[in-house]
Order: structure tokens, then C-alpha cells, then sequence
């Protein structure tokens, strides 16, 4: 699947304090930003894509479920699966 762009819906989902949001959603990441911003982060985009490899090893149900109860339990930041994004970036 192609990536998406300027999707603003993805601010609601972000309770955290970005200026730019993204989520992943199995092989597909949506940006509330453009196509030229996005690139011109090629860290942001290292993270997005390990987010899919992410899904891809675990399966999207499986890594939908473990992500939250991670971010519930240990916090965004404390997240493994967070954690192992940034280190790609």
C-alpha cells in the first residue's frame, strides 16, 4: 500500500505534543503533512517504516493490541515498540 498524505484526521489520534503527526496502520502510513515535508525527514519516514515492519512480523491485530496496552502500561514514550522506532530515526 502507498502511503498518504495531508490526512488531518490523524491529529485526533496523536494525544501527544507534535507539530506533525503520522500514524501506521499496517503497511500504509498517513502524514498530516505533504509529500515535500515528509521527505525532506528522512528520520521520521526510518520510523514510520520500522512501525511496518513491525506490523508485518506480529501481524496487524496482534500489533494493534500490544501497542496499546504498552502505551497504557509503560506510556508512549516507554513503549517498546516507540522505542525501537527512534532507534532507527
Amino acid at each position: 500500500m502507498s502511503d498518504k498524505y495531508n490526512q488531518k484526521w490523524t491529529r485526533a489520534l496523536c494525544l501527544w505534543s507534535y507539530t506533525n503527526y503520522a500514524v501506521t496502520l499496517g503497511q500504509t502510513t498517513y502524514y498530516s503533512s505533504d509529500k515535500s515535508y515528509v521527505d525532506s525527514r528522512p528520520a521520521w519516514v526510518r520510523h514510520e517504516n520500522r512501525h511496518k515492519e513491525q506490523y508485518a512480523k506480529e501481524g496487524i491485530v496482534k500489533f494493534l493490541l500490544k501497542y496499546l496496552w504498552y502505551t497504557v502500561t509503560k506510556g508512549y514514550k516507554n513503549n517498546p515498540y516507540e522505542v525501537d522506532a527512534r532507534s532507527v530515526e
